[in-house]
């Protein structure tokens, strides 16, 4: 009895024991992955989600979403400019043809001189760091109204100029069509026609001949002719003096709209500010609008390829309009084109003519203080100076008023 007790409690014992054991493989079981069921027949297979085609409606929903995040991109870049531009800022100035925008700061100062058009280099905006920015910022503070604006892209004059130039691309290539179809015959006569049996020494002679190297000159021409008819057939773009000359007009239609648009908000005292290589575009502005201005500013004067007359002094030469000439160059030298532009203001013999070096080996804020420094100053001594010579002309109105206005003296 005592062997059949100490059995049934082993057999407890081990019963105990094992329950967690079969619990764990239990839960284990359930949390298992189950295995995918196999299909009834062999030729079916279960749908998974990655292999299934997207319907057109799904692909219609889709496009709706990425409109409605581009529109809502773009709604948040707008607001985003609306805080960074006031709305007193951004302005519309209307052309001939279209419209274009600016950016306006009203003088806050207190006291209104006058107002700088600030023209950015071509390619960049209204608010380019380089110049512009400092320059339109710190100018209301000294008591000057600024409307900072950029040179229209080329890319309209280009897009009509090709598609003004593609009849003429398309008949070259009609011509060349032509010309190749002409030659055919005559290769097509000459493969006809047999040649006559060659003995075995003339084969040897032909043969050793075309071992060595040929020197004829009409080889070398044969890429050439390749290289001009393949540009026959590709369109060609050249910036002509027509492309020129249209582009420099509409440049002139934006200056001119701008100068009105200060003029009007502000007084008759207006400047007219270039940087790089838009002073090219100023200078042919100014032939045709020479007294619209109080005076100009030529701030790192550059070439321009897209100016009929890229480094011309003209009117410089003519006029004795006030000009502050800034030269930025990292040795203290001249460039060509500022020695030409001083010494057109020397033979019109121009004393408003003023022309700085600005010595710098790179950009940096330093360089915007300096400029900043020096047009500040210059536009108000210009403008000093006009208030005493109107001054002046007063005066001497009303000594010649009261000089007339005498009784004269009858002699004995």
């Amino acid at each position: 009895m005592r062997h059949i007790d100490s059995l049934i409690t082993c057999i407890i014992i081990l019963l105990f024991n094992g329950m967690p054991l079969w619990a764990d493989q239990e839960d284990n079981s359930t949390n298992r992955p189950t295995a995918p069921t196999q299909p009834s027949s062999a030729g079916q297979q279960a749908p998974s989600s990655t292999n299934s085609k997207a319907t057109p409606q799904e692909n219609t929903a889709t496009s709706q979403q990425d409109r409605a995040l581009a529109n809502d991109f773009i709604n948040r870049s707008q607001q985003a400019l609306r805080q960074v531009y006031a709305s007193d800022q951004l302005i519309t100035i209307n052309l001939p043809k279209g419209k274009t925008y600016g950016l306006w700061q009203d003088e806050r100062l207190g006291l209104l001189k006058g107002a700088v058009i600030l023209l950015a280099e071509q390619g960049n905006h209204a608010d380019w760091p380089k110049y512009m920015h400092k320059l339109r910022q710190q100018l209301p503070l000294k008591g000057w109204s600024t409307l900072a604006i950029s040179p229209p892209s080329p890319s309209p004059v280009i897009m009509k100029a090709r598609k003004t130039s593609s009849p003429d691309s398309d008949k070259a290539n009609a011509i060349d069509a032509d010309a190749k179809q002409e030659n055919k015959p005559s290769d097509n006569k000459t493969s006809t026609n047999p040649t006559p049996n060659k003995t075995d020494n003339e084969k040897q002679q032909n043969s050793a001949n075309n071992n060595q190297p040929k020197t004829d000159i009409k080889e070398g021409t044969g890429p050439k002719k390749q290289e001009t008819e393949s540009e026959k057939r590709l369109p060609i773009f050249k910036v002509t003096s027509k492309l020129q000359e249209k582009y420099a007009s509409n440049v002139n239609e934006l200056m001119k709209s701008a100068h009105q648009y200060g003029q009007e908000k502000t007084t008759d005292k207006v400047f007219l500010l270039a940087i790089g290589n838009s002073c090219s575009f100023l200078l042919s502005h100014l032939k045709k609008h020479p007294d619209d201005y109080t005076g100009i500013i030529l701030i790192d004067c550059k070439p321009n390829n897209w100016s009929p007359a890229s480094t011309s002094v003209e009117p410089l030469d003519k006029l004795k309009i006030p000009v502050l000439d800034l030269e930025v160059n990292k040795t203290s030298q001249y460039s060509r084109w500022s020695q030409l532009r001083k010494a057109a203001s020397i033979k019109a013999e121009n004393p408003s003519y003023r022309q700085r070096l600005l010595i710098s080996m790179s950009y940096d804020s330093t360089l915007d203080k300096r400029i900043l420094k020096y047009v500040s100053q210059w536009v108000d001594a210009v403008l000093d100076a006009i208030k005493r010579a109107e001054k002046a002309a007063e005066e001497a109105a009303k000594l010649q008023q009261q000089n007339t206005g005498r009784p004269r003296k009858i002699s004995k």
